[in-house]
């Protein structure tokens, strides 16, 4: 399971997949952070953002999108996936907190046996 966070959109997708299957804004309306990830942005709101420079800004917003796009990808009556792999992309210089913040939600959340987090740049 692919997660590209980025401060405008986060993109997400299966490995075996060649583009990505999920792309919508890091902005949520501010203090509505289980908003739908596949619903429209109100025309007048008040943003805030699940990702601000590559960091994480809004953990609970974070650990919303990883837990809805698991739930898209694993149907929750069946028997979870064995050997789940999470690629995440960070910062080329992310602090330690974003990293222990996004593997926390994949280790913790995701049920998570590996975890990659590297740079975009070095994906492409």
């Amino acid at each position: 399971l692919i997660f590209d966070l980025g401060s405008s959109h986060i993109r997400t997708g299966l490995s075996c997949h060649k583009t990505p299957d999920l792309i919508f804004p890091s902005a949520f309306p501010t203090g509505n952070h289980d908003f739908p990830i596949d619903q429209s942005l109100p025309e007048d709101f008040d943003p805030s953002f699940a990702i601000v420079d590559g960091e994480v800004d809004n953990i609970d917003r974070i650990t919303y999108i990883f837990a809805s796009v698991y739930d898209r990808y694993f149907d929750f009556s069946k028997a979870e996936p064995n050997d789940l792999r999470i690629v995440l992309t960070t910062t080329p210089y992310g602090t330690i907190r974003n990293s222990e913040i996004l593997a926390q939600d994949a280790f913790e959340l995701l049920g998570a046996d590996k975890l990659l987090m590297k740079p975009p740049a070095v994906y492409t």
